[in-house]
Protein backbone atom coordinates (compact mmCIF):
# COMPACT_ATOMS: atom_id res chain seq x y z
CA UNK A 1 0.00 0.00 0.00
CA UNK A 2 1.45 3.41 -1.08
CA UNK A 3 1.82 6.04 2.07
CA UNK A 4 1.75 9.61 2.95
CA UNK A 5 5.38 11.07 2.37
CA UNK A 6 5.02 13.24 5.62
CA UNK A 7 3.37 11.37 8.60
CA UNK A 8 3.73 7.78 6.72
CA UNK A 9 -0.41 6.91 7.32
CA UNK A 10 -1.03 4.09 4.93
CA UNK A 11 -3.53 5.78 1.85
CA UNK A 12 -6.53 3.86 0.22
CA UNK A 13 -6.33 2.89 -3.71
CA UNK A 14 -9.68 2.86 -4.83
CA UNK A 15 -11.32 2.02 -8.65
CA UNK A 16 -12.99 4.87 -10.05
CA UNK A 17 -15.77 3.99 -12.60
CA UNK A 18 -17.04 0.93 -14.36
CA UNK A 19 -15.09 -1.34 -16.59
CA UNK A 20 -13.52 -1.02 -19.10
CA UNK A 21 -13.65 2.83 -18.41
CA UNK A 22 -11.92 2.87 -15.05
CA UNK A 23 -9.04 4.24 -13.49
CA UNK A 24 -6.95 3.74 -10.03
CA UNK A 25 -6.74 6.77 -7.95
CA UNK A 26 -4.62 7.55 -4.67
CA UNK A 27 -6.63 9.35 -1.42
CA UNK A 28 -4.70 12.21 0.15
CA UNK A 29 -3.81 11.42 3.24
CA UNK A 30 -4.95 14.68 4.48
CA UNK A 31 -2.63 15.90 7.52
CA UNK A 32 -1.02 19.22 7.97
CA UNK A 33 2.07 18.88 6.26
CA UNK A 34 0.62 17.41 3.22
CA UNK A 35 -1.83 20.16 2.71
CA UNK A 36 0.84 22.76 3.45
CA UNK A 37 3.17 21.12 0.62
CA UNK A 38 -0.13 20.89 -1.85
CA UNK A 39 -1.00 24.63 -1.22
CA UNK A 40 3.21 25.51 -2.46
CA UNK A 41 3.21 23.01 -4.55
CA UNK A 42 4.87 23.06 -8.23
CA UNK A 43 3.96 20.84 -11.68
CA UNK A 44 5.23 17.95 -9.41
CA UNK A 45 3.42 16.25 -6.58
CA UNK A 46 5.20 13.51 -5.36
CA UNK A 47 2.59 11.75 -3.76
CA UNK A 48 2.14 9.68 -7.12
CA UNK A 49 3.99 7.74 -9.21
CA UNK A 50 5.91 9.60 -12.57
CA UNK A 51 2.79 8.40 -14.49
CA UNK A 52 0.21 9.36 -11.83
CA UNK A 53 1.68 12.33 -11.06
CA UNK A 54 1.78 13.56 -14.89
CA UNK A 55 -2.00 12.76 -14.82
CA UNK A 56 -2.57 14.36 -11.53
CA UNK A 57 -0.94 17.59 -13.15
CA UNK A 58 -2.72 17.49 -16.37
CA UNK A 59 -5.89 16.87 -14.16
CA UNK A 60 -5.07 20.06 -12.07
CA UNK A 61 -4.32 22.15 -15.10
CA UNK A 62 -7.70 20.84 -17.27
CA UNK A 63 -9.48 23.06 -14.23
CA UNK A 64 -11.31 20.00 -12.79
CA UNK A 65 -13.09 21.69 -9.52
CA UNK A 66 -11.12 19.89 -6.01
CA UNK A 67 -14.71 18.77 -5.20
CA UNK A 68 -14.92 16.29 -8.12
CA UNK A 69 -11.61 15.07 -9.06
CA UNK A 70 -10.79 11.11 -8.24
CA UNK A 71 -14.56 10.96 -7.33
CA UNK A 72 -16.84 7.94 -8.65
CA UNK A 73 -19.42 8.44 -10.67
CA UNK A 74 -22.81 6.69 -9.47
CA UNK A 75 -25.08 8.31 -12.21
CA UNK A 76 -27.01 6.01 -14.57
CA UNK A 77 -26.00 8.05 -17.36
CA UNK A 78 -22.26 7.30 -16.88
CA UNK A 79 -21.79 4.58 -19.31
CA UNK A 80 -23.62 6.71 -21.95
CA UNK A 81 -21.98 9.28 -21.16
CA UNK A 82 -18.11 7.97 -21.63
CA UNK A 83 -19.04 5.43 -24.68
CA UNK A 84 -20.21 8.55 -26.76
CA UNK A 85 -17.06 11.39 -25.46
CA UNK A 86 -14.68 8.52 -26.04
CA UNK A 87 -15.93 8.23 -29.70
CA UNK A 88 -15.37 11.76 -30.36
CA UNK A 89 -19.00 13.23 -29.10
CA UNK A 90 -19.72 16.12 -27.87
CA UNK A 91 -22.23 15.92 -24.77
CA UNK A 92 -25.38 18.12 -23.93
CA UNK A 93 -25.91 17.14 -20.04
CA UNK A 94 -29.29 18.94 -18.92
CA UNK A 95 -31.42 18.85 -15.32
CA UNK A 96 -32.51 20.28 -12.67
CA UNK A 97 -30.41 21.54 -10.17
CA UNK A 98 -28.68 19.40 -7.61
CA UNK A 99 -29.11 15.67 -9.71
CA UNK A 100 -25.15 15.57 -10.67
CA UNK A 101 -24.59 17.42 -13.71
CA UNK A 102 -21.43 19.17 -12.81
CA UNK A 103 -19.92 15.96 -11.48
CA UNK A 104 -20.73 13.63 -14.15
CA UNK A 105 -19.23 16.31 -16.77
CA UNK A 106 -16.09 16.11 -14.74
CA UNK A 107 -15.45 12.20 -14.19
CA UNK A 108 -16.11 12.38 -18.00
CA UNK A 109 -13.25 14.73 -18.81
CA UNK A 110 -11.14 13.06 -15.68
CA UNK A 111 -11.54 9.72 -17.79
CA UNK A 112 -10.72 11.33 -21.01
CA UNK A 113 -7.89 12.64 -19.71
CA UNK A 114 -6.67 9.04 -18.19
CA UNK A 115 -7.05 7.77 -21.75
CA UNK A 116 -4.56 10.47 -22.92
CA UNK A 117 -6.79 13.11 -24.13
CA UNK A 118 -6.23 16.88 -22.94
CA UNK A 119 -9.24 18.78 -21.59
CA UNK A 120 -10.39 21.81 -19.80
CA UNK A 121 -13.33 22.70 -17.62
CA UNK A 122 -14.80 26.07 -16.76
CA UNK A 123 -17.78 27.69 -15.96
CA UNK A 124 -19.50 30.00 -18.17
CA UNK A 125 -19.69 32.79 -15.55
CA UNK A 126 -16.15 32.22 -15.81
CA UNK A 127 -15.39 32.89 -19.62
CA UNK A 128 -17.12 36.06 -19.46
CA UNK A 129 -14.97 36.89 -15.97
CA UNK A 130 -11.89 36.18 -17.98
CA UNK A 131 -13.10 37.95 -20.96
CA UNK A 132 -13.59 40.94 -18.91
CA UNK A 133 -9.96 40.86 -17.72
CA UNK A 134 -8.20 39.97 -21.02
CA UNK A 135 -9.37 43.42 -22.58
CA UNK A 136 -6.56 45.37 -21.75
CA UNK A 137 -3.81 42.67 -22.62
CA UNK A 138 -2.79 40.37 -25.51
CA UNK A 139 -4.18 37.51 -24.01
CA UNK A 140 -6.58 35.72 -26.05
CA UNK A 141 -9.00 33.38 -24.37
CA UNK A 142 -11.20 31.73 -27.10
CA UNK A 143 -7.53 30.45 -28.27
CA UNK A 144 -6.92 28.91 -24.79
CA UNK A 145 -10.58 27.54 -24.52
CA UNK A 146 -10.48 25.77 -28.12
CA UNK A 147 -6.61 24.24 -26.93
CA UNK A 148 -7.25 20.87 -25.80
CA UNK A 149 -9.27 18.00 -26.77
CA UNK A 150 -12.16 18.49 -24.94
CA UNK A 151 -13.84 21.31 -23.52
CA UNK A 152 -16.56 20.97 -20.53
CA UNK A 153 -18.78 24.63 -19.82
CA UNK A 154 -20.60 24.40 -16.69
CA UNK A 155 -23.72 25.62 -15.96
CA UNK A 156 -25.00 27.37 -19.71
CA UNK A 157 -27.30 29.68 -18.97
CA UNK A 158 -25.88 31.04 -15.81
CA UNK A 159 -24.25 34.18 -17.05
CA UNK A 160 -25.65 37.54 -17.20
CA UNK A 161 -27.74 37.89 -20.12
CA UNK A 162 -26.41 40.63 -22.49
CA UNK A 163 -26.23 41.54 -25.91
CA UNK A 164 -22.23 41.39 -25.21
CA UNK A 165 -22.05 37.98 -23.60
CA UNK A 166 -24.49 36.21 -25.98
CA UNK A 167 -22.27 37.42 -28.96
CA UNK A 168 -19.08 36.09 -27.14
CA UNK A 169 -20.59 33.23 -26.91
CA UNK A 170 -21.73 32.95 -29.77
CA UNK A 171 -18.41 33.35 -31.40
CA UNK A 172 -16.99 30.69 -28.91
CA UNK A 173 -19.51 28.01 -30.04
CA UNK A 174 -19.24 29.15 -33.40
CA UNK A 175 -15.40 28.62 -34.08
CA UNK A 176 -16.04 25.10 -32.30
CA UNK A 177 -18.70 24.21 -34.35
CA UNK A 178 -17.13 25.33 -37.73
CA UNK A 179 -13.06 23.87 -37.18
CA UNK A 180 -14.69 20.84 -34.94
CA UNK A 181 -12.11 21.90 -31.95
CA UNK A 182 -12.50 20.88 -28.85
CA UNK A 183 -15.33 18.55 -28.59
CA UNK A 184 -17.63 20.75 -26.51
CA UNK A 185 -19.04 19.08 -22.96
CA UNK A 186 -21.95 21.96 -21.71
CA UNK A 187 -23.68 21.16 -18.70
CA UNK A 188 -27.08 23.48 -18.34
CA UNK A 189 -30.16 22.92 -16.20
CA UNK A 190 -32.52 24.15 -19.30
CA UNK A 191 -32.60 22.00 -22.01
CA UNK A 192 -32.04 23.06 -25.46
CA UNK A 193 -35.77 24.59 -26.68
CA UNK A 194 -36.08 26.31 -22.93
CA UNK A 195 -32.31 27.35 -23.50
CA UNK A 196 -33.39 29.58 -26.39
CA UNK A 197 -35.82 31.11 -24.55
CA UNK A 198 -33.96 31.33 -21.40
CA UNK A 199 -31.12 33.41 -23.45
CA UNK A 200 -33.63 35.39 -25.72
CA UNK A 201 -35.62 37.16 -22.58
CA UNK A 202 -32.56 40.08 -22.65
CA UNK A 203 -31.09 39.47 -26.18
CA UNK A 204 -31.13 38.84 -29.35
CA UNK A 205 -33.76 35.75 -30.24
CA UNK A 206 -31.73 34.98 -33.77
CA UNK A 207 -28.31 34.99 -32.16
CA UNK A 208 -29.83 32.62 -29.42
CA UNK A 209 -31.26 30.72 -31.67
CA UNK A 210 -27.67 29.90 -33.68
CA UNK A 211 -26.02 29.20 -30.52
CA UNK A 212 -28.27 26.46 -29.49
CA UNK A 213 -28.64 24.87 -32.78
CA UNK A 214 -24.77 24.64 -33.27
CA UNK A 215 -24.71 22.91 -29.89
CA UNK A 216 -26.98 20.62 -30.52
CA UNK A 217 -25.30 20.18 -34.09
CA UNK A 218 -22.02 18.85 -32.13
CA UNK A 219 -23.48 17.04 -29.03
CA UNK A 220 -25.64 14.30 -28.25
CA UNK A 221 -28.16 14.49 -25.51
CA UNK A 222 -27.83 13.14 -22.18
CA UNK A 223 -30.53 14.28 -19.70
CA UNK A 224 -30.32 13.86 -15.77
CA UNK A 225 -33.51 13.70 -13.47
CA UNK A 226 -34.27 13.22 -10.13
CA UNK A 227 -34.17 15.72 -6.85
CA UNK A 228 -31.63 18.00 -5.45
CA UNK A 229 -28.65 15.75 -4.02
CA UNK A 230 -27.43 18.26 -1.88
CA UNK A 231 -30.05 19.28 -0.69
CA UNK A 232 -31.73 16.29 0.16
CA UNK A 233 -28.73 15.16 2.00
CA UNK A 234 -29.13 18.19 3.95
CA UNK A 235 -32.50 17.77 5.19
CA UNK A 236 -32.20 13.73 5.78
CA UNK A 237 -29.05 15.17 8.25
CA UNK A 238 -31.75 17.77 10.10
CA UNK A 239 -34.59 15.15 10.48
CA UNK A 240 -31.68 12.62 12.18
CA UNK A 241 -30.84 15.77 14.31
Amino acid sequence: MPSCQYCGKELGVHVVGEKPFTHTVIDLCGCEKEAASLRLAGPEISLYSDDESRIANRIKRAGIPTRYRGKSCTSGKTREAIELSTQGNGLFISGPVGVGKTHLACFVLETLIYAGHTGRFIGSCEIFDQLHRAFDTKRDVMSELCKSDYLVIDDLGKEPQTNWTLSQLYSLIDRIWLYERPVLIVTSQYQASKLIKHFSQESDAEIAAAIVSRIAAITKKINLTGGDKRLESYLNEEQEQ
